[in-house]
């Protein structure tokens, strides 16, 4: 009796969660599927929303290095160039070179050692100031990139002289 009764009480609640419990059965895989793809999906938008904060966080690195390569270049840098000038009729061109990290920077005329504190700049603008590693050697630390051409255009004729010509470095990809 008490089944009966719960039956007539409860008819349209059992069809109806027969039927869910059924609808279930049958689409078990879908949900499945379902499911792991939205997980791929989760994992697809954590790996965008990261991309993109790694992209702003160096856009800000970028920022404040221009700003303190700009700096610098304000100061005076002595640049970097190629200890193989070219010679073209009758001019000896010497070119920029971009600067290396940790590298020793040499006089190219007497090819002694610059002073640790010296602040050097690259073909691509990029500033640094000479450091002692070591060995006691001066080389290329804190390197910052970014620095304004113009400064630097106006930093060589400060050093060479209006008729100074500065041809940028062009990379090329490996």
């Amino acid at each position: 009796m008490i089944k009966r009764r719960t039956w007539r009480r409860n008819k349209s609640k059992i069809i109806f969660g027969a039927l869910i419990l059924g609808s279930l059965a049958f689409s078990h895989n879908d949900i499945s599927r379902n499911m792991a793809g939205m997980q791929q999906m989760r994992a697809d938008l954590e790996k965008q929303a990261n991309d993109q904060t790694k992209l702003e966080l160096n856009e800000e690195n970028i920022q404040a290095q221009s700003v303190i390569a700009d700096a610098r270049l304000k100061r005076g840098c002595i640049p970097v160039v190629d200890p193989n000038p070219k010679v073209v009729d009758g001019f000896t061109y010497f070119n920029l070179v971009p600067l290396q990290k940790e590298a020793p920077v040499r006089d190219r005329t007497n090819k002694s050692y610059l002073v640790a504190g010296t602040c050097v700049v690259g073909a691509n603008g990029e500033t640094a100031i000479l450091q002692e590693n070591n060995e006691g050697v001066p080389v290329a630390l804190n390197i910052a990139v970014g620095g304004s051409k113009e400064l630097v255009d106006k930093n060589i004729r400060r050093i060479a002289g209006s008729k100074a010509k500065v041809f940028w470095n062009t990379p090329i990809k490996e």
